[in-house]
């Protein structure tokens, strides 16, 4: 890794303690080239009520490797892609898109979907899902100070201290 990319991936860390501090939950991230694109120069950005946060270009990291950011469970992630004999030129595979995947057909352990091209993976998830073993899941929401029955957190504090009561005099 270069220096470029090791100060790249600090400022990426530092915009995601600045997402926390502004509220991460209310953020969109947003892909220009709609997720895994090669062959077209997209910018990945993360903004909040218009405004912009971060903003990240795919780059080439060097004559024949790109950089490429995407978002990933509203969060900027970035992959390095071998553009082959081709090179990599402006922060794209150079050449026209080439067959990558099969349409349809999902990239192992991600929630990824080969686009009807063949030409780029595509995350399948809505906005509001988190990509969790490959599949795409709604996180649940619960409400301060109960469990994930509904019960009040005290209340089953408390019947959890009475069966632990129990069980020590039995």
């Amino acid at each position: 890794m270069n220096r470029i990319d090791l100060c790249l991936d600090k400022i990426i860390f530092v915009c995601l303690l600045l997402l926390f501090s502004i509220g991460i939950a209310s953020a969109v991230c947003t892909d220009s080239d709609n997720g895994l694109n090669y062959y077209l120069k997209g910018s990945t950005n993360i903004s909040r009520n218009m405004n912009s946060y971060c903003l990240f270009n795919d780059r080439c990291y060097n004559n024949y490797i790109l950089k490429e950011y995407y978002c990933y469970n509203g969060n900027i992630r970035y992959i390095y892609f071998n553009c082959g004999t081709a090179g990599c030129s402006n922060g794209a595979c150079a050449g026209s898109a080439q067959n990558i995947c099969t349409p349809g057909a999902l990239q192992e352990g991600t929630c990824n979907v080969c686009n009807s091209a063949g030409t780029a993976y595509l995350n399948k998830c809505t906005a509001n899902q988190i990509c969790s073993s490959g599949n795409c899941i709604t996180p649940q929401v619960c409400t301060p100070g109960t469990t994930q029955s509904g019960q009040s957190a005290m209340s089953a504090m408390l019947q959890a201290h009475h069966i632990m009561l129990i069980a020590q005099n039995a």
